[in-house]
């Protein structure tokens, strides 16, 4: 490693914080793909740094990284939970800023992970002692557009959080023109840093054999898949509601399932109460909290299509999967599916009941035409690549 490569600080506070969870979000798959990137390339000395309580960054060595990201991940392919969060903690090192002058090799800070306000600006502190650069991820701004759609505690912490990157950053980094518009819009006049726009690419894994975890109700009967936390973001009461009116009206075991596959997140009460308590449901709703990897992927493969009526996304990985796995796509009509899709999704207004029952029972018959058309286009798209997002990274930072 010569001496005056550029030296990369990577955030792992979320591998940290949330690498003990049976199953990942997007922003988790994120992290881990930028991992596996620093990790294998030998362009940059790259160290790592988690932001932990009460307040302060420690650094864990590649070894402790490496240990933490391959437990995360068997985690996530068995669907099973844990063991204490805590045990990471042998890991962590206190960060000796004594000698953090202005040196030869240049010094970038960067975060993928959301990191929060109080932690931004203890980075730029030290960037501007050594003469680095900081560079922010910005997913989504969800918390501060919609604040009904999250918890109300939420949208302070996420506008202190956007504002501080904005104002902080010497570059950001975004997954969608749609989230680039969000940030411009947020800024308003005041000055915004540079912005990458970095769509994410796909790691897809051979499916392998069905995995004998899968219900079996699922076995032989059509069914339609909703991949995503339980929350009011994601629509979910348009999909039960839909479901409960057909299941009023037709013969149930004729009926295809709703699968629901995620956790339950928060300010969801009506939609629990559906699901743990509507009568005309028990017989036709499939729930997964903690799916495994290798079921989410057999799951995608044999289903009708996803379901993604999402009222607001940043950018949709579950919809990127599908297609990619050759599964159909109903999708809302939103800025961000059509960038993460094109023309393969059948687009629906996220409120029009009619238009989604309407496509669901069509893609429910085993000689649709409509789903055989999507199909077709499914086939056709083709999706970001991983080695294009970190060709398009690489040169944005070394311009910082």
């Amino acid at each position: 490693m010569a001496e005056s490569a550029m030296r990369i600080i990577f955030d792992v506070s979320r591998l940290v914080r949330r690498g003990h969870l049976p199953a990942p979000t997007g922003i988790d798959r994120v992290e881990h793909e930028y991992l596996d990137h620093l990790l294998a390339q030998g362009r940059y000395d790259v160290a790592f740094e988690a932001f932990v309580p009460p307040g302060q960054w420690v650094s864990l060595s590649r070894t402790a990284v490496l240990g933490l990201a391959q437990a995360s991940r068997h985690r996530w392919g068995k669907g099973s939970a844990p063991g204490s969060l805590f045990a990471t903690l042998r890991h962590f090192r206190p960060i000796r800023t004594a000698g953090w002058g202005r040196g030869a090799a240049p010094t970038l800070f960067l975060t993928v992970s959301h990191a929060r306000a109080q932690a931004t600006a203890q980075w730029r502190r030290r960037a501007d002692r050594c003469g680095g650069k900081l560079c922010y991820f910005i997913h989504d701004l969800i918390p501060i557009e919609y604040p009904e759609y999250a918890r109300a505690k939420d949208a302070e912490v996420n506008r202190a959080r956007i504002s501080s990157a904005a104002a902080m950053a010497d570059g950001l980094l975004v997954n969608s023109d749609s989230t680039a518009r969000s940030v411009t819009r947020f800024r308003g006049s005041h000055n915004i840093p540079p912005i990458a726009t970095l769509p994410f690419g796909l790691t897809l894994r051979e499916p392998g054999h069905r995995p004998t975890d899968l219900p079996e109700r699922l076995r032989g009967r059509p069914y339609f898949l909703v991949l995503g936390t339980i929350e009011p973001r994601k629509n979910h009461l348009l999909l039960l509601k839909l479901w409960r009116e057909m299941a009023h009206s037709s013969d149930g075991e004729a009926m295809p399932l709703l699968v629901l596959a995620g956790r339950r997140g928060w300010e969801n009460d009506n939609i629990l109460a559906m699901i743990d308590r509507s009568p005309a449901l028990k017989d036709v709703l499939v729930e997964l909290r903690t799916p495994s990897d290798a079921m989410l992927h057999r799951l995608m493969i044999d289903a009708r299509a996803l379901l993604a009526p999402s009222f607001a996304e940043g950018f949709d990985l579950p919809v990127a999967e599908a297609l990619a796995y050759g599964c159909p796509v109903l999708a809302s009509d939103i800025p961000a599916h059509h960038e993460v899709g094109g023309t393969a999704p059948l687009y629906l207004h996220p409120l029009d009941a009619r238009g989604w029952t309407d496509a669901v029972q069509d893609f429910a018959r085993p000689d649709s035409a409509l789903r055989q058309r999507h199909l077709q286009a499914t086939r056709a798209w083709r999706p970001a690549h991983w080695d294009d997002h970190f060709s398009r990274l690489t040169k944005f930072l070394e311009q910082l």
